[in-house]
């Protein structure tokens, strides 16, 4: 991201492709997180502004974006997505964090965020693991997309089958930190110097 202090409402709403008078008004009514100036001038902080954006939709400029990782995590197991996610976040902070607990909204969020790391689960209602991984194989648009298996419903033959989707690597629940992390860290999300 380019490093600035903080937007003005016309540099904000110019970002954001809308009027002055919108971004003035979301800043008034306190939609747009914003400070004032000593001179009485708002200003807009460049992540409150990208989370604005996000938030509705808006495309992100690539200059504004941010330069993290974006990790998927799609689990029907709450308690768990929500580890995950902490442990993703104590690791690279600067991480964009996705989730869905189920197969049709996980395809869904990954093919419209392509994220760099999908953290997924197997044994799913509706659309499982296995489907998941074979959409997201057969749309080349994802192939860039590392699949990391986290499940309790994993055989050797099952474990052979996501491998031979393009699974980068599985893990049999109940998972141990002490072997998923340091594998995960060097491998999926180094830390950037």
């Amino acid at each position: 991201m380019t490093e600035r202090k903080a937007f003005s409402t016309q540099q904000a709403a110019a970002l954001c492709g809308v009027d002055r008078r919108s971004m003035l008004r979301w800043v008034k009514e306190g939609v747009l997180p914003s400070y004032q100036t000593g001179g009485g001038r708002w200003r807009i902080r460049p992540d409150d502004l990208v989370s604005f954006m996000r938030q509705r939709g808006m495309p992100i400029p690539d200059d504004l974006a941010p330069s993290g990782p974006t990790v998927a995590i799609i689990d029907d197991d709450e308690g768990f997505v929500n580890a995950l996610k902490r442990l993703v976040s104590a690791r690279r902070p600067d991480a964009r964090v996705l989730t869905a607990t189920d197969g049709f909204t996980g395809g869904m969020l990954v093919a419209a965020e392509h994220p760099e790391l999908l953290l997924l689960d197997v044994h799913m209602e509706g659309i499982d693991g296995v489907e998941v991984c074979r959409r997201i194989r057969a749309d080349s648009a994802l192939s860039s997309v590392q699949i990391v298996i986290l499940s309790g419903h994993l055989t050797d033959a099952r474990e052979q089958e996501l491998e031979g989707l393009g699974v980068l690597k599985c893990f049999r629940k109940p998972w141990h930190r002490t072997r998923f992390m340091p594998w995960w860290t060097s491998v999926c999300l180094p830390r950037s110097s």
